[in-house]
């Protein structure tokens, strides 16, 4: 701090390292944290995160707070973020590592009631809240405004930096942070607005089986009554299901002792082909026999006792890397990004330079495509003697 009230701004690449630091001294003491990762220029991803985003930008009295929340966000100053009943507590390093704690208030009963209905009318609707997504039908009650998210009145923040100000840059970095939070973390939306999920579920169930239920006795006009189809087809369904099936019967060919013939009576030194017919199908061979017998006769590899290797049934090398890659949960763009990455960086010592030139991205991409090779693919292991940042294949 210089001058009265002035704060120097923190660097990209100091807000990175010192992000980085946290994350290891927290993992030195045993503790967990969930970081916010951003991937590419975009916060959040589905239609509910960026609305989450853009609700938050209509705000008038935190204009001036949001692009610096949005940059620490972007790289990686979230080191820690917990949804919880009606409350989000965070962590955000910046010049020191700050505790977030936000309040929001519950959902007013009358609007829970309307969206139970809104998400009742569909059966997808309770198909996608039992698979933990959103119904497509509330984008226009998340976008309304007074509608789902909540307004400025109903929420409460806490930091414990020494800014004075009504939202400082961590508390807008932690808001950004929800938005990316509830792409992978939808149902977390009802946990903020106070919503038991489970009963919210349970209820939206219950009304469209009820739904289904007063209209199961309503026939529909859908439904083809059997007359109309004798009128359709012009056939009597009655007579046609009293007529019996027609079985096929099986005929049975009689067998016929056959006689013996003239060529069976035949006298003398039998046919060539007939000798070769009873001959065994092969002699007995002297002396050494042929390698391709001999390789045929050795026995099968033996069973390898104990306990199988760590990655048995993965290719090694580059095939090992992008069946891990193919397995995991990402989006395809960033798993065809990994498989460049495993493809081009094979059997070398790279740092975060190297993914730059390959991906053509920007330092914080390169970074958070790296810890994703490194930390939770188990992919690359830092490169002994090679200096600190750089990683080679393991």
């Amino acid at each position: 701090m210089s001058g009265w009230g002035y704060f120097k701004q923190v660097s990209t690449a100091e807000i990175e390292r010192s992000a980085r630091k946290a994350l290891d001294a927290a993992r030195k003491k045993g503790q967990v944290y969930h970081p916010v990762t951003i991937i590419g220029n975009k916060i959040a991803r589905t239609w509910w995160g960026m609305s989450w985003c853009e609700n938050l930008e209509r705000y008038a009295d935190y204009a001036n707070r949001l692009p610096r929340g949005r940059r620490y966000v972007r790289h990686g100053a979230v080191v820690d973020l917990a949804l919880g009943k009606g409350a989000v507590h965070a962590k955000v390093q910046g010049s020191s590592l700050y505790q977030i704690d936000i309040r929001f208030d519950p959902l007013r009963p009358e609007v829970e009631k309307e969206l139970g209905e809104v998400c009742a009318q569909q059966i997808q609707n309770v198909e996608e809240l039992v698979s933990g997504k959103f119904p497509e039908n509330l984008k226009e009650r998340f976008l309304a405004r007074g509608g789902l998210f909540p307004s400025p009145r109903e929420i409460h923040f806490k930091c414990s930096c020494p800014d004075w100000a009504g939202m400082c840059k961590h508390v807008a970095a932690v808001m950004y942070g929800i938005g990316a939070r509830l792409d992978s973390e939808p149902l977390g939306f009802f946990d903020l607005r106070g919503i038991r999920t489970e009963d919210f579920v349970a209820r939206a169930v219950e009304n469209k089986v009820e739904s289904m239920l007063s209209h199961a006795a309503r026939q529909s006009s859908r439904i083809i009554g059997d007359d109309q189809l004798e009128a359709l087809f012009g056939m009597d369904l009655g007579n046609a299901m009293e007529a019996p099936g027609h079985r096929k019967t099986e005929v049975k060919t009689p067998f016929v002792e056959q006689s013996e013939t003239a060529a069976s009576k035949r006298r003398g030194r039998p046919p060539k082909t007939a000798v070769q017919a009873e001959q065994p199908a092969e002699t007995k061979r002297r002396g050494r026999p042929p390698k391709a017998a001999v390789q045929a006769e050795q026995p099968a590899e033996p069973k390898r006792r104990g306990r199988p290797p760590k990655n048995a049934g993965i290719p090694a090398g580059a095939d090992r890397a992008q069946s891990l890659i193919r397995q995991s949960n990402y989006p395809e763009k960033m798993k065809e990004n990994l498989i460049q990455l495993a493809d081009s960086l094979q059997g070398e010592v790279f740092g975060n330079s190297r993914v730059c030139e390959i991906l053509k991205c920007s330092a914080p991409t390169a970074t958070a495509y790296r810890r994703k090779l490194h930390e939770e693919l188990g992919l690359i292991v830092p490169a002994a003697g090679q200096g600190k940042g750089k990683y080679r294949f393991g």
